[in-house]
């Protein structure tokens, strides 16, 4: 049963010899084709895990919990969930303006996160900015700064996440690092007490603050 099947389809094929080899081609191209995307797929994978392992272990990922993505916007940054925790997003340099920490503050921000790379040049940032900061502010910072030597450039390290006292709840040294630190609304609670900054605010004396400089 085999071999007449064979004999009756060779013979089929050098009867249409020309369209036996174009069907044949195109099965080659297109079977060439797909390992050639798998393969491009699977060196682009390769290259771009390369590059983010090369950044280290001292890195803070956010995956915000909800579907809906970003929460409300807002003239300024938005806000989105994460752990219960309405959270805002600053880069680097941004820290270092009062304004726009107290801007997601009064957006009603809890939590802010804050990636960066800072050389050793800049030792005061983690040290005295961000914790003021978030006293000032009431509110959790996770900073998350660059470690190690890249491009000729020393990174200072040093990534925290501080309290709304000031006090650093985990803190890494200057080489990688992955730090755990707990935070709590009712926490948040008890320093409003202590430490009554939202409420006694006098906006109204604070008009200068929101001019451009000259």
């Amino acid at each position: 049963m085999i071999l007449p099947s064979a004999g009756l389809a060779l013979s089929a094929l050098l009867r249409n010899k020309m369209r036996s080899a174009l069907t044949m081609l195109g099965v080659v191209i297109g079977v060439g084709a797909v390992v050639m995307m798998q393969s491009m797929g699977g060196g682009a994978t390769a290259y771009v895990s390369e590059l983010i392992s090369g950044l280290g272990s001292n890195m803070l990922f956010v995956i915000p919990g909800s579907p809906q993505g970003f929460g409300r916007m807002t003239s300024g940054a938005p806000l989105f969930t994460l752990g219960g925790f309405s959270t805002g997003l600053l880069v680097c340099y941004d820290v270092e303006y009062p304004e726009a920490v107290r801007s997601l503050a009064l957006l009603g921000a809890q939590l802010v996160l804050i990636p960066t790379a800072l050389t050793d040049d800049y030792a005061a940032v983690p040290d005295f900015i961000v914790p003021a900061r978030s006293i000032e502010n009431q509110l959790y910072i996770a900073y998350c700064n660059h470690a190690g030597e890249e491009n000729g450039m020393r990174f200072l390290g040093g990534s925290c996440l501080t309290g709304m006292d000031g006090r650093a709840l985990a803190a890494a040294g200057s080489g990688e690092a992955l730090i755990i630190g707990e935070i709590s609304a009712h926490a948040r609670e008890a320093s409003a007490r202590v430490y009554p900054y939202h409420n006694d605010r006098r906006p109204e004396l604070y008009g200068l603050v929101t001019r451009a400089g000259r």
